[in-house]
């Protein structure tokens, strides 16, 4: 078999019957589709069950909720296709040839990783914004994995969501690439685990994803936890560079990296923190040095402003843009 899709569930009834149908309508046929019910208390799981019955390609798996990181690893432990694809059930794939465009390229090479790019769909006004740049695929023929890395981070198409990855299951499995259960930012370690661990890396010019933006404040979704678990994820991710230190990947990955900590930067003027949480913000300041791209404006700022001006700063700047969004 040549695919697995892992779709985890948790209450999505109103968007799941749009994921499913984009995966089961694709022109290509050698997949299996693992549905991964997490406990679902609306009506996902008799959904899930409906589309069971009519196509065999469907192997549904009910649980207790256990959260989407373990869902996911349960999900890889059932899969026995060749290539593993994670898809979220509120998102959905805008092309019914998606699964024969990835064919033809691991015909062709069979890489360890294939990437596409992804665009943001507003499920309240269906409309939808591209995000990730497409790039030519011959873009990044004869490069290095360093410079073609570096060139797909750019463009965001190499983020740290699961959904964008193409990966082989001989590499997950062979290497115990898992995702870390119990956080919430479980796909920032294993796509920088996939990242240090494939040796080949290809591209599929198009952007197949729909990630749905739902109606919902992501300013006042940020919790404590939220900055408890970037701060860990970050940290194993630095632990994980030790590994390839000496290595011309290393500035490339630890791009990656740094665009993490920017993440945890403007999340962490969201909300009020611990000293312990600052105190970490503020000692890991050193990672913006390795910034590229448009972001490269804040380690600017960051190297020519001591710690807190700095960081009263970007807490100034989200203010004044939150006043603004808000029309006040």
């Amino acid at each position: 078999m040549r695919f697995s899709i892992i779709v985890p569930i948790y209450n999505v009834e109103t968007y799941l019957e749009k994921c499913i149908d984009s995966i089961i309508s694709q022109t290509y046929n050698d997949f299996e589709l693992i549905l991964i019910d997490d406990g679902s208390t609306d009506k996902s799981y008799e959904i899930c069950k409906k589309y069971e019955v009519k196509d065999k390609r469907i192997f549904l798996i009910h649980q207790t909720n256990k959260g989407s990181a373990a869902t996911r690893n349960l999900g890889i432990k059932h899969s026995k296709g060749e290539y593993l694809i994670f898809i979220d059930s509120d998102d959905f794939w805008n092309t019914d040839k998606l699964l024969f465009n990835l064919n033809k390229i691991i015909v062709e090479c069979s890489p360890d990783v294939i990437l596409f790019g992804y665009n943001k769909f507003y499920a309240q006004s269906n409309k939808t914004k591209q995000v990730s740049k497409i790039l030519k695929r011959t873009d990044i023929y004869n490069l290095k994995k360093e410079e073609s890395f570096k060139l797909l981070f750019l463009k965001k198409i190499f983020i740290s969501s699961a959904w964008t990855k193409v990966v082989k299951s001989k590499l997950i499995k062979d290497n115990k690439i898992f995702f870390r259960e119990g956080i919430l930012t479980e796909d920032i370690e294993w796509s920088a685990l996939i990242a240090i661990n494939m040796k080949t890396i290809d591209y599929l010019e198009m952007n197949p994803y729909n990630h749905t933006q739902r109606n919902i404040s992501i300013s006042n979704s940020i919790k404590s936890k939220n900055i408890d678990d970037l701060i860990s994820s970050i940290e194993n991710c630095k632990n994980y560079s030790r590994t390839i230190k000496n290595t011309e990947f290393y500035n490339p990955y630890m791009a990656y990296l740094s665009f993490q900590y920017i993440t945890l930067l403007l999340n962490s003027t969201k909300i009020k923190l611990y000293k312990s949480q600052f105190m970490y913000i503020k000692n890991n300041k050193w990672l913006l040095k390795y910034c590229l791209g448009n972001i490269r404006i804040i380690s600017f700022l960051g190297i020519i402003f001591p710690f807190n001006i700095f960081y009263n700063l970007i807490k100034f700047t989200y203010i004044l843009k939150k006043r603004y969004l808000n029309g006040n």
